[in-house]
């Protein structure tokens, strides 16, 4: 005859290994809560992993969307000819005007985009060298034409050169911090499905621990990020020299760090809290 399950005692949870060893018979449910805790963080590990990817796809169509309409470089203007084409007839510049260094910002990243892509198509017949030295000539040649077209010295195009769009920074902050958070409510789910929230001190440290690691990788990320922005603003894979220039937080990277890390402790506080209010008795 098959022996049913018993309630479990209190001491089973104390010391498991010792209580089924003299207890053969009382085992059966405290194995299946067991294994149904188990099967629990499994699919809780896997519900996350989906959701972080489907978070990932809807983001990832977002970003084409708003990024092709505000932030990419106009198509019909763009060849491998080292061919300037101008967007409208000619017009003087006032870079005291905020709108004004926009438009000249634009067609200085054309320009370069345009010397690149000439210099491009030399180097499979010629080599590294001679794409270099054409890229270069193009790109003189362009900022040469820019300036006569809006009235401006060749210095004053020259200083434009490596200088960011404001929009398209402040784009790439917010989609990443976005991205960020709910990357990291995802994550904190998870850990805490293996951690015990009952456990403030071990709760606490876990959090801090996996505050540091994510916020590191958080840091990567958006670097790798705003490079995958500039590829689809350009339509181009090759960034050759751009690739080099500093992004806007390359000298305060403590600073996005440590905002990174507080965002994620935030997020963990939250869901300590309310892990607590469920499994507090009624």
């Amino acid at each position: 005859m098959v022996a049913k399950c018993r309630a479990i005692r209190p001491e089973a949870y104390v010391n498991p290994s010792a209580f089924l060893a003299s207890h053969p018979l009382e085992n059966c449910k405290l194995l299946r809560v067991q294994q149904e805790r188990q099967a629990d963080r499994n699919i809780g590990r896997c519900t996350v992993s989906k959701a972080i990817a489907r978070d990932m796809k809807r983001l990832a169509v977002v970003l084409l969307i708003v990024v092709c309409t505000s932030g990419c470089l106009a198509k019909s203007r763009l060849n491998s000819n080292c061919e300037w084409i101008a967007e409208s007839a000619a017009v003087h510049l006032d870079l005291h005007g905020l709108a004004d260094r926009v438009h000249l910002i634009e067609d200085v990243d054309i320009a370069e985009e345009n010397g690149i892509r000439y210099g491009d198509s030399f180097r499979k017949h010629y080599g590294q060298e001679e794409e270099d030295r054409q890229r270069t000539r193009c790109t003189a040649t362009l900022v040469t034409a820019i300036s006569q077209v809006h009235g401006l010295t060749r210095d004053e195009v020259e200083r434009a050169r490596g200088q960011r769009l404001w929009y398209v920074d402040w784009f790439v902050a917010l989609v990443f911090g976005i991205l960020y958070y709910r990357a990291s409510s995802r994550f904190v789910s998870g850990l805490f499905g293996r951690v015990s929230v009952d456990d403030r001190a071990a709760a606490i440290v876990a959090a801090l621990i996996a505050a540091l690691f994510i916020s590191l990788t958080g840091l990567m990320a958006l670097n790798v990020f705003a490079m995958a922005i500039e590829v689809v603003r350009h339509a181009d894979m090759h960034g050759s020299y751009r690739a080099s220039r500093e992004l806007p937080w390359s000298h305060h990277w403590l600073s996005v760090i440590g905002v990174e890390m507080l965002l994620f402790i935030h997020v963990a506080v939250i869901h300590i809290r309310k892990r607590s209010r469920e499994l507090a008795p009624a």
